[in-house]
């Protein structure tokens, strides 16, 4: 028979009992070890909520759940935001003057960086108070001499702000505006609206008339059929009668229906706004033109075979850039997928890229393709100069994950209008093409900085490239910071402090922005404000490895800095790089967007044309040049011309051009 169990509930405690026991505690705190004091002091934690209020117990669920890594999914955050996300937007504010804004944006990072300097200073002496095992922790208000530490070190901090009497144009970061450009040209017109006189009240007499300026904006698509008398003269020569006809090149490609603006306007949708080719085919067909999705295809990559030429002769110009960010993200061609599928099955199966893999295929292909006076494709082209498909690091064959990569850097390091952002799908990765393209650098110019996520894959590929080069890595904060944001609930306490010291970098930051970027005050800053906040950041990643073991996520973040953190930090002596490589990911994230859309990607062929036509695009939006006007310029020349002479169509050549005021 079974044994009935005894009752082994405990009575309650009381407060009073509490009470007695914290005395206690208290009492025997020198005698007894600090594992046991920490314990038992945790044990009248719970009891303090077990016995408390509703909203406290779901508060200690929580945090049990935490500990346990039962996060339910709507608690779970997926993304990591930015360092100033929970802030209160300061764009949401009335229109206000330039010098307006100037002294608001100053006055804001003040406010800002003293009350990052107050908070961090609580998170600093309760970690140290941790740190020497003291269980309990008074958050008391900061004493006065404290409170006179902050105010002298932020007087300090904000004469650093003002150092230097102009912004130097080689501080400047990359703009915003090159994620989206506008993809129209704007034109005023001129209306008068005036009062109806016979609604004015009977005897009434106008003393006075004047108008008020107002503005509306309006924007419609419309489709423009264009008729057009083309002259055709017959003509008596020695040789007999022939028959002259005037030429439409100057309004479109020859043989087609369609103008260079509609080019322009097409390439500009599908590729900079990832609207997809099938959409586009119904918002541009007419009672006069049914479009297909295929024939706007074949007109895209019309569109792209006309920059190849200045798409490669941007690949050389950015060789010589001083800085070099970049970036890669996975990518999906139905081509690709098949043939790799296809030659796993099959050793010797022949894959679509076959005759262009390596830059000795595509030359040999070139050379054949001359010869029988054929055009050899975009792919065979693009092969010749930069690749296709790569061989792993550890000679065991191949890559067979496709990627685009994103390079950018600027051509002149003291024009930020010659910007270029290069885009590159193959086989391979950032690294790879990293390698291809550096071979154009000149000789005289060894000295080169990388600005990366510092993964394997993003580093230089080519040994002799490596020795010849003195090639300087810098890492991305908001990379380091993301896992803390990410998996914060795991220990949300010390997360709590290592982010706000990386919010307090994204203040600083903002703040050199708003005075103005020079050498002087970049260097002040980041040196003595940027580097005493990266040592906190430091000293919490310590704490977070002991506590969490490299197999967690947080241990491995935390370890990451450490092992890091030269790299990460090399931006504080070297005014020309951000603090982040955000630049790179946000050009990589309408990768996404297109992938879902841009069903023309079934090729390889498609691909290499989006490639190339949103590194045009991106590139001209960094070089403040109109999208439509510079794709007509370039379309309207003659092919024999571009390719002769590239360097001199590229989006930087047209916007100096353009200031000059001379018509391109």
């Amino acid at each position: 028979m079974s044994q009935k169990r005894k009752n082994l509930s405990l009575p309650e405690l009381s407060l009073e009992a509490r009470s007695e026991a914290r005395k206690w505690l208290e009492s025997r705190r020198g005698e007894l070890p600090v594992s046991v004091i920490s314990a038992l002091a945790l044990t009248l934690q719970l009891a303090d909520c077990l016995t408390s209020a509703e909203q406290n117990r779901r508060g200690l669920l929580t945090q049990l759940r935490r500990a346990l890594g039962i996060t339910p999914s709507s608690e779970r955050r997926r993304k990591s935001g930015t360092p100033l996300d929970n802030l209160p937007d300061h764009k949401k504010r009335q229109r206000l003057s330039p010098l307006e804004a100037f002294l608001s944006d100053m006055s804001r990072s003040k406010r800002l960086a003293k009350w990052y300097r107050k908070l961090a200073r609580h998170h600093d002496r309760k970690a140290k108070k941790i740190e020497e095992a003291m269980v309990e922790f008074n958050e008391d208000e900061l004493s006065a001499e404290v409170l006179a530490e902050i105010e002298a070190e932020q007087k300090e901090s904000e004469a650093r702000f003002e150092l230097g009497q102009r912004c130097d144009l080689d501080c400047a970061p990359n703009a915003e505006s090159l994620m989206t450009g506008s993809a129209v040209l704007v034109q005023s017109e001129e209306e008068k609206v005036c009062v109806d006189r016979d609604s004015l009240p009977r005897g009434a007499v106008i003393k006075q008339q004047f108008f008020e300026d107002r503005e509306r904006l309006s924007f419609s698509f419309s489709v423009t059929k264009i008729n057009i008398a083309v002259e055709k003269l017959s003509v008596q020569t020695r040789d007999g009668m022939t028959l002259v006809t005037a030429s439409t090149e100057e309004l479109g490609p020859p043989k087609s229906k369609v103008t260079w603006e509609f080019l322009a306007s097409m390439a500009v949708l599908v590729a900079q706004y990832a609207l997809p080719l099938n959409r586009f085919a119904a918002l541009a067909s007419s009672p006069v033109k049914v479009f297909k999705a295929s024939e706007i295809a074949r007109h895209f990559q019309y569109v792209a075979s006309r920059f190849v030429a200045i798409y490669l002769q941007l690949a050389k110009d950015l060789a010589n850039s001083p800085v070099l960010l970049g970036d890669d993200t996975s990518s999906r061609v139905i081509e690709v997928t098949k043939g790799l599928k296809e030659s796993a099955l099959n050793s010797e199966a022949v894959v679509p890229w076959a005759g262009y893999a390596t830059q000795e295929q595509a030359t040999k292909k070139l050379r054949e393709m001359s010869t029988h006076h054929k055009d050899p494709g975009i792919a065979v082209k693009l092969a010749e100069s930069l690749g296709f498909e790569f061989d792993r690091k550890d000679g065991t064959g191949t890559k067979i994950g496709f990627n685009t990569s994103v390079l950018s850097g600027r051509s002149d390091p003291y024009d930020p209008k010659s910007q270029i952002i290069f885009f590159r799908s193959h086989l391979g990765g950032f690294g790879n093409l990293l390698s291809v393209i550096l071979k154009h650098r000149r000789p005289d110019n060894p000295n080169l900085v990388i600005q990366s996520d510092l993964a394997t894959v993003n580093l230089i590929s080519d040994p002799a490239l490596s020795e010849r080069l003195q090639v300087t890595y810098a890492g991305c904060a908001y990379h380091a910071r993301r896992p803390f944001a990410i998996h914060q609930a795991q220990d949300p306490e010390l997360c709590e402090w290592i982010l706000h010291e990386f919010k307090g970098l994204a203040i600083f930051e903002g703040g050199l922005d708003a005075a103005g970027r020079n050498r002087d005050n970049t260097t002040a800053v980041r040196d003595t404000d940027e580097r005493e906040t990266w040592e906190q950041i430091k000293y919490y990643a310590y704490l977070i490895a002991k506590k969490w073991s490299a197999a967690s996520e947080l241990g491995k973040a935390a370890r990451y800095i450490i092992k890091n953190y030269e790299k990460l930090t090399y931006y504080l002596q070297d005014h020309r790089l951000a603090i982040s490589n955000n630049f790179s990911e946000r050009m990589l994230r309408l990768e996404r967007l297109i992938e879902n859309n841009a069903l023309f990607r079934q090729t390889l062929g498609g691909r290499f044309s989006l490639d190339i036509i949103r590194t045009v695009l991106q590139t001209a939006i960094a070089a403040k040049v109109d999208l439509q006007l510079y794709l007509m310029w370039v379309m309207s020349m003659p092919a024999e011309v571009v390719y002769a002479a590239p360097a001199d169509f590229t989006p930087l050549a047209f916007a100096r051009v353009k200031s000059q005021h001379i018509a391109p």
